[in-house]
């Protein structure tokens, strides 16, 4: 029986170990009702700076604990929407719910760079990501969700920020939940780093919707984010990273150019805008202080830009989507 019981214990001390290993995965704790412990969501980003908007923006991240046909050890899970909220700088838009691990900020445009996301210290390498989740579209539309991860590491030889992996899932929509979702993470480091070269930083963000026009109404919900099972964080005592701040992009979304406005300072950074897949699609010095970016050659999508100061310190980063006008 005692041996019984060791086993017993042994197994919950592994399972509560999984559960830490991406903190709060299990959206359990909320310290206030904008956004899970250690993640951002619209409505902690605009919070910063005008509470009124911060609460309409909470409908679309919510804390849910009566989640239908689902149990979790801790009856909470966290719900995503697509939903129309007064947004800083763009007045009445339909958004996606986004949950950011490390947070997110909003900086109203032009003067400001809109919505960046955070990084969470990190530093080791798993090899797939664990999570539960149901995604339900809004009735008629044709829309999967998303989720993305990032593991970067800061070279203090050539102090330049090294991004390990940059990799992003589309999630199907299913009524049902999708127990222990796999997403493997091993074939997407970049071949060209060491297998020794460990992270310092993570992020991962999860979507309501991946679709440049998401339909109201549209929700996923997710739990219980975990690494492999052998995978235990380490605390590096690196810095974050730190942002560039004085960078403006519009209009967003863009049809067949980009703007990109940015202080005296920061002219000669290095321009990288990647697609969905992860994958490098343009790359520039921004040589002035207001630079076009053209984009009528790429595919409608979401894009994320990165800029990264010449001195290699700082970076920016963000989401941008591409649409072309119809019969254009």
């Amino acid at each position: 029986m005692k041996k019984v019981l060791a086993l017993c214990a042994l197994i919950i001390v592994f399972i509560s170990a999984m559960a830490q290993q991406v903190p709060n995965g299990s959206f359990q704790y909320w310290a206030s009702e904008q956004a899970p412990n250690g993640w951002g969501t619209w409505a902690s980003a605009i919070g910063s700076h005008n509470q009124a908007l911060a609460d309409s923006a909470m409908r679309l991240a919510q804390r849910d604990t009566m989640v239908t046909g689902y149990y979790s050890t801790d009856s909470s899970s966290l719900l995503l929407k697509v939903d129309t909220i007064t947004l800083p700088g763009y007045g009445r838009v339909t958004l996606a719910g986004f949950a950011a691990l490390g947070g997110a900020s909003y900086q109203q445009p032009p003067t400001g760079p809109g919505l960046q996301m955070g990084y969470q210290r990190y530093g080791v390498r798993p090899d797939t990501l664990y999570f539960d989740y149901r995604m339900i579209p809004a009735a008629g539309a044709h829309d999967t969700a998303l989720v993305s991860v990032g593991l970067t590491h800061w070279d203090t030889i050539t102090h330049t920020r090294q991004e390990l992996i940059s990799v992003a899932f589309a999630l199907q929509p299913d009524s049902q939940w999708h127990y222990n979702a796999a997403l493997p993470l091993i074939d997407y480091y970049a071949p060209f780093l060491p297998d020794t070269l460990e992270p310092d930083s993570l992020q991962i963000i999860f979507y309501a919707s991946g679709a440049t026009f998401p339909t109201i109404g549209t929700q996923l919900w997710v739990d219980s984010v975990r690494f492999d099972a052998g995978v235990i964080p380490v605390a590096t005592g690196l810095p974050d990273i730190s942002a560039i701040h004085h960078v403006a992009i519009w209009p967003n979304p863009a049809d067949a150019q980009l703007s990109i406005g940015l202080e005296e300072k920061e002219v000669g950074d290095l321009l990288e805008l990647y697609d969905a897949t992860g994958r490098k699609v343009y790359q520039a010095t921004l040589a002035d202080r207001v630079n076009i970016v053209p984009v009528a050659a790429l595919p409608a999508g979401q894009y994320t830009v990165r800029i990264h100061s010449r001195d290699g310190l700082t970076t920016y980063r963000s989401h941008v989507a591409v649409v072309h006008q119809r019969g254009g």
